[in-house]
Formats: C-alpha cells, structure tokens, sequence
C-alpha cells in the first residue's frame, strides 16, 4: 500500500508491506447505535517518510471496539523504531453530544540511543543514550481542550549526554523522576535524582512542585522572565550552581564566551584573603571596552556584598551597604578575556601570563 498527502509542515508519504484489518460488525434494529462491532488490526513493513526522515512503524495485532457513538481500544501495541508503545484509547459523545477522548499511552522502555540514530535530528557532536519510560494519559472535551486534564509521568533511570557545548564533560541523570501536569511541573523525589556533571555529582536542586516554589497559579502562563529569579533564589543562586558544578569545569564551560573575573579581597577579621571567582555578563563581556571603570566598580560592589553575606551583614537585612560593616584592607581585580589574556588591571597577553587557565 503507498499513499501520500500534504502535512502542515510538507509531504508526508506512507508506505506498507502488509496492513490486515479483520472486522466484525452487528446490526441490531431499533437500538440507538445499530452499528457495532470489532476490528483486528496489525501491520507490517509501515514506514512514513516525513521531514526528509523515515519512521519504521508495526502494529502488532490488537483489537478495536467502534459503533457510531465511541470508538475505542484497550490496547493498540505499536513498533515505532522498534520501540513498544502501548495505547489504551476512548473516542465517544457523551450525553450532550460532545465529543471526549480519553488517551493513556505508555512507552516502557524508550531507548534513546536507537531512536536518535534512527531518526536522527540531534545538533552534530551530540548524543544521548540509555532509558527513558514515559506515560502520558489525557481526559476531556475535545470542543474544550482548555478543560482536557493532561497528566505526563516521565523517569529517567539512566540516561547519558554528549554536546559540544559540555566542552567534553560527562553529563549524566540517574533516577530522575518529572511529572508534569496542566499548570504545573512536579519533581517527586529531588534526592534521589541525581546528576552528574564531570566530576562532580549532587541531587536535583529542586523538589516537589515548581508552580508553588516559584509562587505562581499556572507555571505555563507565568513570565519566565519573573519566575526565574525566584527559582533561582530558591535552589541557592548562581553561586550555589557554580558551587555544584565546580568553579574549573564552569569555567571551562563558559570560558571561549565571556569575560572571567577574580578579586581577592582583605579584610581585618580573616587572617587570609576571601575570593570571588566567576564570569561577566554576556552584555558586560560585549561592553567592557567602552565600560571598563563601571563595570570594574559593579562586579568589586557584588564581591564586597557577597563576602558581607558570608561574615552574617546578609543583604536583605542590611541593604546595598552591608559590606560597609566590614574592615576592608585591599582590594585586588583581575580581569580575562576569552582567549585568557589580561585586560585589567592592564592588557598582558596570555603567553606572558603567569596563570595558566587551568591555574585560573
């Protein structure tokens, strides 16, 4: 069988080897739906052709139950790239006559190394491979799909990925758990989700639901833009994130992009000197040149904070001032460029260096 139509995103063509549909219907006179009956589907050799990528796709053989008011299935097992998908499906009007699906698809085992071979897709130098399950099951009124109740449960037992953005750092889930529902993503059991980047490995920086963590009703009609900061306050901040991840392997990530800073500050009441380590802005990496003395001041204003932060002059408490409270006796900055040549206090080419990035 070959059939072909225009899909909204371009051709979609479709080719079977085998297709067997074997039904059995009833009439019944005078009944309110005199057409029902049964359907035994599988097929073999499917294979639909679209976005310039070829799907494999069987089905194995599985019984439809239809009649004029619902169409339904308590098991339709598909073969997508070899992967079993399970499908449990009820199309029906209900006493108003409007239409209600009622959707349960479970895919066991997805195996992420095959499926992305096989269809292909990932940005060159990426790859993912181990396991994923997924169960996703919709409810509701199709003339409604505002009142339709989604619910995906997604567990994530071990997967591992490769991107050149990782800059060749092992990065890798275990026991990850997401669900996601119509206002709301949930993460059941932040302890033991466990990543693990290079050679650092801590536990999912976030539980339970992130619609109350970031203090909104709907997570997905929130603006990113407001909730970020809140989720970012509540995980510890970036320090935290840089903390976890290692100040040289964040570094090593971000390094070849932005601006790299370090100040080292004295201060009467430590007998050594506190360091503030990180990278400037994307927008202050742009503009150091014409900016230089501002920016300098910003990032020695957030340094001189933060250390008040950590001797107990919090910010939230003390204001914009708080570092005010300490003894300062020097104050040292340091300030690279992507290709780790100096450029402040004054431009000093690496090669003259006498710290190394991997020093840095």
């Amino acid at each position: 069988m070959h059939a072909a139509w225009e899909g909204y995103t371009g051709p979609v063509k479709l080719d079977a080897a085998k297709i067997t549909l074997l039904t059995r219907t009833a009439l019944v006179a005078g009944a309110p739906s005199p057409w029902n009956g049964v359907a035994d589907l599988s097929a073999d050799g499917v294979v639909v052709n679209a976005l310039e990528r070829s799907i494999p796709i069987g089905i194995t053989p599985s019984r439809v139950q239809y009649s004029p008011e619902r169409v339904s299935t308590d098991n339709l097992h598909l073969k997508v790239v070899e992967q079993d998908i399970l499908l449990k499906l009820d199309f029906s009007r209900d006493m108003a006559r409007d239409q209600r699906i009622d959707v349960d698809l479970n895919v066991p085992g997805l195996d992420l190394a095959h499926v992305t071979q096989a269809i292909g897709g990932l940005p060159p130098g990426t790859e993912v491979s181990g396991k994923v399950g997924l169960h996703v099951t919709a409810r509701g009124p199709l003339e409604h799909p505002e009142l339709i109740d989604p619910f995906v449960d997604l567990t994530l037992p071990l997967v591992d990925v490769k991107h050149p953005a990782l800059k060749g750092l092992p990065f890798t889930i275990t026991n990850g758990r997401i669900q996601v529902t119509r206002d709301d993503v949930i993460i059941p059991d932040a302890k033991s989700f466990m990543i693990k980047f290079g050679s650092e490995q801590f536990p999912f920086l976030l539980g339970g639901s992130v619609k109350e963590a970031a203090g909104v009703p709907n997570l997905f009609r929130a603006d990113p833009k407001a909730i970020a900061p809140r989720l970012l306050d509540k995980i510890g901040g970036e320090k935290k994130i840089a903390t976890l991840l290692g100040e040289d392997q964040t570094l090593r990530l971000i390094g070849d992009k932005l601006y790299k800073v370090k100040i080292h500050i004295k201060v009467a009441d430590r007998p050594d000197f506190w360091e503030f380590k990180g990278a400037l802005a994307p927008e202050d990496t742009q503009h150091f040149r014409e900016n230089q003395h501002e920016i300098v001041e910003k990032y020695t204003l957030m340094a001189k904070q933060k250390l008040a932060d950590t001797m107990g002059f919090k910010k939230a408490v003390y204001g914009e001032d708080n570092y005010k409270y300490l003894k300062i006796e020097h104050v040292g900055v340091l300030i690279l460029d992507q290709g780790f040549n100096m450029v402040y206090p004054k431009e000093i080419p690496f090669y003259r260096l006498t710290v190394t990035p991997a020093e840095w």
